[in-house]
């Protein structure tokens, strides 16, 4: 009981707050034309930061990313005592990939983790994602907004790619399901090859550290847990981080 009491003093108190969507107005359900000119402005941006992107040191990415926060909660008011933002590898990195899990946040502690297995071009976006969390952020589509901003606001194209590329697929999957097969067909004709390439390794890179039974487990616990802290979509809430970014680009 203790236990649960301090989950949510320490932190899981946050689940009863307005998050990001609230705060900013950013819930009006996005109409296709809308999308149509995000996507179509995105897939240009996409490109271009991988065209220029070179990998850069990871105390370079963590020191973007830490000068980019609070200009960005500030932008979205979020109020946040936190000056120090970093994030740390965790213990049981193989045991996490083998669940699905590329990072979390440890609320008793205050600390944002994520998983050594990630490839390079996805830490940035992590890191930004789990130190989302660590400003009272707990919305997964919240948290993959906020890394989106804060990434693609770098100057550095490494870290902007790593915060277009974080959403490629969400925004991919919307562009099947909301759009003419002729009119997906050609967007995706846009993207760059190399970039398609490159999340089919992701997958592929993923998909060999994944075990089905113990990733099941954790799947079916971590939908209740979501669930059961006011996030009715459960698992499906990372997904919906198209409609709050295309909202964002209209206002």
């Amino acid at each position: 009981m203790w236990t649960y009491i301090a989950f949510y003093f320490c932190w899981g108190i946050n689940y009863f707050s307005d998050g990001v969507v609230k705060k900013n107005k950013l819930e009006a359900k996005i109409e296709n034309d809308d999308f149509r000119k995000f996507i179509n402005q995105y897939i240009l941006n996409l490109n271009e930061s991988f065209k220029n992107s070179d990998s850069i040191t990871e105390n370079e990415v963590i020191e973007e990313i830490s000068y980019l926060i609070p200009l960005t909660s500030d932008q979205l008011n979020i109020k946040t005592w936190i000056t120090d933002f970093k994030t740390k590898y965790s213990l049981f990195s193989r045991l996490y990939a083998a669940m699905g899990i590329k990072g979390y946040y440890a609320p008793f502690f205050f600390e944002s983790h994520i998983n050594n297995q990630a490839m390079n071009i996805e830490k940035p976006a992590l890191m930004a994602h789990e130190l989302s969390h660590l400003l009272g952020i707990t919305s997964e589509a919240e948290a993959n907004f906020m890394a989106y901003i804060i990434t693609t606001s770098s100057k550095n194209d490494f870290i902007r790619f790593s915060g277009y590329f974080s959403v490629f697929p969400y925004i991919m999957r919307d562009a099947r399901n909301h759009l003419p097969e002729e009119e997906y067909n050609n967007l995706f004709g846009q993207v760059n090859p190399a970039i398609i390439e490159e999340l089919n390794e992701k997958y592929r890179h993923w998909n060999l550290l994944y075990n089905e039974n113990i990733g099941n487990i954790q799947s079916f616990f971590y939908e209740l847990y979501l669930k059961n802290n006011n996030i009715p979509t459960g698992r499906k809430n990372y997904g919906e981080v198209v409609n709050i970014i295309v909202n964002y680009n209209n206002n």
